[in-house]
C-alpha cells in the first residue's frame, strides 16, 4: 500500500478522535464546575458523564491500535501477529463501546424525552450498531489475517 494511503488514514484517525476528545473534555469541565459550585447534577448527567467518559477509554484504545496497524503496513509487516493481536484489540474494544453505550441507552432516552429530541436515542442505538459491525469486522479480518499468515508459512516450506 501506497504510504499516502496510510497517511490519508492515519489524518481521519486524527480527526475521529478530537471531536470526541472535545465532548469527553467539555462534558469533564461542566461536571467539575458544577461539583465545584456545589450545584446538584441530575441524574441523566452522571448518566450521560459515564457512558461518554467511560466508553472513552476502548475508543481511544482503538484509535491507537488502528493507528499501530497502520504502522504495520508501512513497514510491510501486515501479516504478522502484531497485526492479529491490534485487530484482536481492535474487536474488543468495539464490543466495550457496544456494551457501554447499550447499557447508557436508557440514559439518551431520558434526554431525549426531557429535550424532546429523539434524534438522541437514535444516535445511541446507531453508535451500539456500528460499534457491533466494526467488532464483526475486526473478528472477520483478524481470521482472515491467521489464514493467511498459515498459507504464507506452508508456502515458505514448499520447495
Amino acid at each position: 500500500m501506497k504510504r499516502g494511503s496510510t497517511l490519508f488514514l492515519k489524518l481521519t484517525l486524527v480527526v475521529m478522535g478530537l471531536p470526541v476528545l472535545a465532548v469527553v473534555l467539555q462534558l469533564g469541565v461542566e461536571v467539575s464546575l458544577a461539583l465545584i459550585r456545589g450545584e446538584p447534577l441530575p441524574f441523566v448527567v452522571w448518566g450521560l458523564f459515564a457512558v461518554l467518559s467511560g466508553s472513552s477509554v476502548p475508543y481511544f484504545t482503538a484509535l491507537r491500535e488502528t493507528w499501530r496497524l497502520l504502522v504495520l503496513i508501512d513497514r510491510r509487516e501486515a501479516f504478522s501477529e502484531l497485526a492479529i493481536r491490534a485487530l484482536r484489540n481492535i474487536r474488543r474494544c468495539a464490543v466495550s463501546v457496544a456494551v457501554l453505550f447499550a447499557l447508557g441507552l436508557p440514559v439518551f432516552a431520558a434526554i431525549a424525552r426531557m429535550e424532546d429530541a429523539p434524534g438522541l436515542s437514535v444516535i445511541g442505538m446507531a453508535v451500539v450498531g456500528l460499534s457491533i459491525v466494526i467488532a464483526v469486522f475486526a473478528a472477520v479480518l483478524g481470521h482472515l489475517l491467521k489464514q493467511a499468515i498459515s498459507i504464507r508459512v506452508e508456502n515458505e516450506f514448499t520447495v
